[in-house]
């Protein structure tokens, strides 16, 4: 009976190990200056059409809450050479810029909420 039980609390502390470290390594860390930098930018280049503080004001632009996760490549290409109704930035932005963007969009508490 002992042992029944030490394996099943073995079993249920594994568990919740594991559920913290996935959790922990799906929340990418990022530097809260680059998050600062990229509010600031966002703030200046996107928040007209794609709304401030990522609330979509109900335009047709993208609702970037819901940018996939692992999608960077392709932000930086819609970015740059623009898709759809959004234009082309890439030559308006710096990379570091659309960098801190990205990460401020996908470290944004709302984000995929």
């Amino acid at each position: 009976m002992t042992s029944t039980f030490s394996r099943l609390a073995l079993a249920a502390g594994l568990a919740a190990g594991m559920a913290v470290a996935a959790t922990a390594a799906a929340a990418e860390t990022y530097r809260i200056e680059d998050q600062q930098a990229g509010k600031k930018a966002y703030n200046r280049f996107c928040a007209k059409c794609h709304g401030f503080n990522l609330k979509n004001p109900g335009t047709a632009s993208f609702d970037l809450r819901k940018w996939p996760d692992g999608a960077h490549d392709r932000f930086v290409e819609t970015v740059n050479k623009g898709k759809g109704d959004m234009p082309a930035w890439g030559d308006l932005l710096h990379p570091e810029e659309v960098e801190v963007i990205y990460i401020y969009i996908i470290s944004h508490p709302d984000h995929k909420k």
